[in-house]
């Protein structure tokens, strides 16, 4: 799997020269609006087991699910069945903690010694040595466009500069030079995201069961619903 430095470079060389004036900081931001937009597009989905004791219907849920980002796709109890035995949403729920820790919740249901259950949601991705996650979780046959979304948001940030030093005094043929970069890498960035969107599938036009958020923040809530996460479900 592809680490920061990796997907940078290759994002850089996309961008070619264009965004060869951004600090570390801003490029960092842009790898980070772009792992949201994936994930955003494209939810992780973790699949976490719980062994039954025959008194505890409470189960702590991992650090990968994020209360206000995460959602319980499905819940199967007793695993092994075939048919896979998929509980109603009625005899499940999750209860978030004032320290921000989620746990899984069953109704009038006590799983056996030796049963499991197994819960499935979505989660963030993550990308090894951005903000100290140790992994990257973005697929392989995704990872190309994904360096193409850093490369769009990488130029739409040199765009946005540009045009901002454009309000500054400067001599006419600054000005106009200064334009035409600003033009030329803001359309290099819709060519990145259209090539992401093919490469990993997105279709144009609001996705159903999905919300786009401010990444430019950290994963803190927003008062609205986040990837494929219902309002009645924490």
């Amino acid at each position: 799997m592809s680490d920061l430095n990796t997907l940078v470079e290759r994002a850089q060389n996309l961008a070619q020269d264009i965004a060869g004036a951004l600090t570390d900081v801003q490029i960092a931001e842009a790898v980070r609006q772009a792992l949201g937009r994936y994930t955003n597009d494209k939810p992780r989905q973790v699949g976490e087991d719980f062994a039954g004791d025959g008194s505890a219907w409470q189960f702590a849920l991992d650090s990968a699910y994020v209360p206000g980002l995460s959602s319980v796709l499905q819940v199967e109890y007793p695993t092994g069945q075939r048919p896979p035995c998929r509980l109603a949403a009625t005899d499940w729920d999750v209860y978030v903690g004032i320290d921000g820790s989620a746990t899984l919740t069953l109704a009038g249901l006590t799983p056996a010694t030796g049963e499991t259950v197994r819960a499935t949601y979505t989660a963030v991705h993550t990308i090894s040595g951005l903000d100290a996650a140790v992994a990257t979780t973005v697929p392989a046959q995704h990872q190309h466009g994904l360096v193409a979304l850093i490369a769009s948001f990488m130029l739409r940030q040199a765009a946005n500069r540009m045009t901002h030093e454009m309000e500054a005094p400067l001599f006419q043929g600054d000005i106009r030079e200064r334009g035409d970069k600003a033009k030329s890498a803001a359309a290099r960035a819709d060519e990145l995201m259209a090539q992401y969107k093919t490469l990993v599938g997105v279709q144009d036009g609001p996705a159903p069961a999905s919300v786009t958020v401010d990444w430019d923040t950290s994963f803190g809530g927003s008062g609205v619903d986040h990837l494929t996460h219902s309002s009645r479900r924490r």
